[in-house]
C-alpha cells in the first residue's frame, strides 16, 4: 500500500441536523440519517471507521472535531480486535480538533432492537430502564429490501408503542464500505452499533447492545469490545445468556410471539422464510420449550429433512448443540427431530472440510490464472519487441 492509500481520510459534508455524512477517501460518501437530531462532531466515526482502517493497515485521519475520550477508547478497542484477528492491525487515529470533556451524558437509555431473540430478551429484561429503542435499516436488512424494511419497521413501531418506548429510526449505507474489508458478524457489527450509539449522544447517555453468545466467543460484539468504545455515550454489552433460556423468557411475551423476526435470508416479501438456519434454530428451540405454536411469524411444523441438511458452521453449530441438549431434556422427546439435528452436527466437520478444500482449489486456480496471465503478458511484450525490431530492419532503406 503506497501513497494516499496509507491514509484513510474522512471529511464531514454539509447536512441537516438529523444526518451525519462524511466523504471517505477513497471509499465514497457514507451517510447516517435519523428521525432525531444527531451529534455533528466526528466522535462517532472513530468506532465506525477504525476497524476499516485496521483492515487496510492505514492511518485514520478525521477532518473535524473528535472527543478526546473517543480517541482513548479507540486504542483500547483496537487492542481487543488486533488480539483476535491477525488481519486487523493497530493503527494511528488522528483528528484535526480534539475536544475536551464538555456536557454531561444525557439521561436516556437506549437499546438496539431488530425484533430478534436477543433484542426482545434485552427489552423484556430491562423494560423499566430502557427509554428508547433503536432500529437501524441497512445493517441486517439490506437497503435494497424496501418491502421487508417497511414491514419490519411497522412491527418495531408497534412494539415500541406497546412497550411505551420512544423509537429512534436510523438508515445508513455504512455496510457498502465496511463489507469490502470486514466480516460483518465476526469483526464489525459491534463497532458499527457503538458508532450509532455515539451519534445519539444528544439524547442517550447509555446504550445496551443485546448479547449473541453465552460464552467467551470472539465475535464482532463482545463483553470486552463493546464497552471499550464508550466515550460520550456508555456502551453496554448485555448479560450473556444461553439462547434457549432467552427464548423461554421471550416466549412468555405475547408481543414478542406476535412480531418475532429472526431471518436474514427472507426475500423482500417475506418476514421469516421458515427454512434457513436461523429460522430452523429458533423453531427447534421453541419446539423444545413447547412454545412453537405461539410464534405467529414462524411455521408450526419442522421438516426433519431440512434440519438434517443444515450446513452448520460458526454460531450455527454452537446454537445447534444447545438445541440438541434442550431436545434431549424434553419430557416427551421428539426422536426424529433429535436424530436429524444430531446428523447435521455429525456432518458439520465434513462440510467444513469441503468448504476449505473448495477455497483452496479456487485460490489455487486464481493463482494459476494469475501466473499464466503474467507469463502471457511478458511473452507477448517480448514477441512484439522482437517482431517490431525485425520489421524495423526490413523497412530500412539500403545504405549502400
Amino acid at each position: 500500500m503506497t501513497g494516499l492509500n496509507r491514509v484513510l481520510i474522512a471529511r464531514p459534508l454539509p447536512c441537516s441536523p438529523n444526518d451525519s455524512v462524511v466523504r471517505v477517501f477513497s471509499g465514497g460518501r457514507v451517510a447516517v440519517r435519523a428521525n432525531c437530531e444527531l451529534d455533528q462532531s466526528l466522535t462517532a466515526w472513530v468506532p465506525l471507521l477504525t476497524p476499516i482502517a485496521m483492515a487496510r493497515g492505514c492511518r485514520l485521519e478525521l477532518d473535524g472535531e473528535v472527543a478526546e475520550s473517543a480517541l482513548r477508547a479507540g486504542r483500547a478497542a483496537q487492542a481487543v480486535l488486533a488480539g483476535w484477528y491477525p488481519g486487523l492491525h493497530e493503527i494511528e487515529v488522528a483528528a484535526t480538533r480534539v475536544a475536551e470533556p464538555g456536557r454531561p451524558r444525557a439521561d436516556g437509555v437506549g437499546a438496539f432492537f431488530s425484533g430478534g431473540v436477543d433484542s426482545f430478551y434485552s427489552l423484556l429484561e430491562h423494560a423499566d430502564e430502557i427509554t428508547h429503542l433503536i432500529f437501524v435499516s441497512g445493517f441486517d436488512i439490506g437497503l435494497h429490501k424496501a418491502e421487508l424494511t417497511s414491514r419490519t419497521l411497522e412491527a418495531v413501531r408497534e412494539v415500541a408503542a406497546a412497550s411505551g418506548k420512544e423509537l429512534v429510526e436510523i438508515r445508513t449505507n455504512l455496510r457498502r464500505l465496511s463489507n469490502r474489508y470486514l466480516d460483518w458478524g465476526r469483526q464489525y457489527h459491534g463497532s458499527a452499533l457503538a458508532g450509532i450509539a455515539q451519534l445519539l449522544s444528544p439524547h442517550l447517555g447509555r446504550v445496551l447492545l443485546p448479547a449473541t453468545f453465552a460464552d467467551d466467543h470472539a465475535w464482532g460484539s463482545h463483553p470486552l469490545l463493546d464497552p471499550a468504545w464508550s466515550s460520550e455515550v456508555e456502551v453496554v454489552h448485555d448479560l450473556p445468556v444461553p439462547r434457549v433460556r432467552k427464548l423461554a423468557r421471550v416466549a412468555e411475551s405475547d408481543l414478542a410471539m406476535r412480531w418475532l423476526r429472526v431471518c436474514y435470508s427472507a426475500g423482500d416479501s417475506e418476514y421469516n422464510c421458515g427454512h434457513c438456519e436461523k429460522c430452523l434454530r429458533t423453531m427447534i428451540a421453541l419446539r423444545a420449550l413447547g412454545r412453537l405454536s405461539r410464534a405467529a411469524t414462524l411455521p408450526h411444523e419442522i421438516d426433519p429433512g431440512l434440519v438434517r441438511g443444515l450446513r452448520l458452521k460458526g454460531a450455527g453449530k454452537v446454537f445447534a448443540e444447545e438445541n440438541l441438549a434442550a431436545l434431549r431434556a424434553m419430557p416427551q422427546r421428539d426422536r426424529e427431530l433429535e436424530r436429524a439435528l444430531a446428523t447435521a452436527l455429525r456432518l458439520a466437520p465434513w462440510h467444513a472440510f469441503v468448504r476449505r478444500t473448495v477455497r483452496r482449489y479456487e485460490s489455487g486456480r486464481r493463482r494459476g490464472r494469475s501466473f499464466v496471465v503474467r507469463c502471457h503478458t511478458a511473452l507477448s511484450r517480448r514477441w512484439r519487441r522482437v517482431v517490431g525490431g525485425r520489421r524495423g530492419l526490413l523497412s530500412r532503406p539500403d545504405s549502400s
